[in-house]
């Protein structure tokens, strides 16, 4: 029985030749933890380079609890930061603030390991190439590379994505791309095909 080279095979489609492949995959990748604080919650999902996971936005006392439950070393924690920008600013900003540095600090007790601090500009800068960019735009990129979020019967990989959900996506692939240069993050696991 002659395999299909699992890189030519994506989706169950094979390549033409005129495609090129895809650089590998590594599967082996440490999980990117996100976080898009706020004053009261935050929201918060994994990111593997493949799929997300548990996407939620949760009040900020159970993302502390949750960053105090077993996590692996491996994993990293990114925490959307907050940037001056010389203007006036009010309660919310600063207690934003002191939220990230609670996630951090708890982040670091517990694995050992600082948090990865993103600030909102670069997340414009690699998604839209662009620091005048909003959130909209950064939302219509990561659509764009990642196929829309689908219905409940046949959802994408951004299904499910409310509200901060897509800033704390943002900071995942942020920091995936960063770390992983020449990796590729693909909308859908590669399926394997066998020909008889």
């Amino acid at each position: 029985m002659a395999s299909l080279n699992p890189s030519l095979i994506i989706t169950g489609r094979a390549l033409t030749v005129s495609e090129p492949p895809r650089p590998p995959i590594t599967r082996t990748m440490k999980t990117i933890i996100a976080i898009d604080p706020g004053p009261t919650e935050s929201a918060i999902l994994h990111w593997n380079g493949l799929c997300i996971a548990m996407p939620n936005i949760l009040p900020n006392d159970q993302v502390m609890a949750w960053l105090n439950s077993e996590r692996s070393a491996d994993d990293v924690l990114a925490i959307e930061m907050v940037a001056s920008y010389g203007m006036a600013v009010g309660k919310e900003v600063f207690e934003t603030v002191l939220w990230v540095g609670r996630f951090d600090d708890r982040w670091t007790v517990r694995t050992g390991n600082k948090a990865r601090l993103v600030y909102r500009r670069d997340v414009k800068l690699h998604h839209c190439y662009s620091a005048r960019a909003t959130d909209s735009n950064v939302r219509t990129a990561l659509v764009d590379r990642f196929g829309a979020p689908g219905k409940k019967a046949s959802p994408g990989i951004t299904y499910g994505l409310k509200s901060h959900l897509w800033s704390a996506f943002a900071v995942a692939t942020y920091i995936w791309d960063t770390d992983n240069k020449g990796q590729v993050s693909v909308p859908a696991p590669l399926h394997r095909m066998t020909t008889d």
